[in-house]
């Protein structure tokens, strides 16, 4: 009964280890797509924020052209609240053009740097 108990086990673990070796397998092939797709989604992601940059800028033209047919005031309300709004349109576009350079140029500089942000504790981040 012993040696049938030991020879049961011998064959489960023969198989966990031929798993894992197959698992390995696997995760070499696989890594290189997997870190393909996540640089490209990073860069789905900054020309996303880079676009935000026209929209901010259009909501201070609109707001520009609606203050026009107004009083003095709200004529002067418009073109501050529009150049401020322009101004601000920046903040987007950098952040998104900043990532996407980074991808391009730098991948594994980006790649290390999106490790060292999800590894940081999260009273940290």
């Amino acid at each position: 009964m012993e040696d049938e108990l030991k020879e049961r086990f011998m064959r489960i673990l023969d198989g966990i280890i031929e798993a894992a070796g197959q698992l390995k397998d696997v995760a070499v092939e696989q890594a290189p797509l997997v870190v393909q797709d996540y640089l490209r989604w990073g860069i789905v992601v900054g020309i996303a924020i880079a676009l935000l940059c026209p929209i901010i800028a259009v909501v201070g033209f609109k707001i520009n052209h609606e203050c026009k047919a107004c009083d003095a005031d709200d004529r002067i309300f418009g073109k501050v609240a529009c150049w401020v709004l322009c101004l601000l349109s920046l903040i987007p576009l950098y952040i998104g053009g900043l990532r996407v350079m980074k991808i391009i140029y730098a991948p594994r500089v980006y790649i290390i740097d999106e490790i060292r942000d999800a590894m940081k504790s999260p009273d940290r981040r």
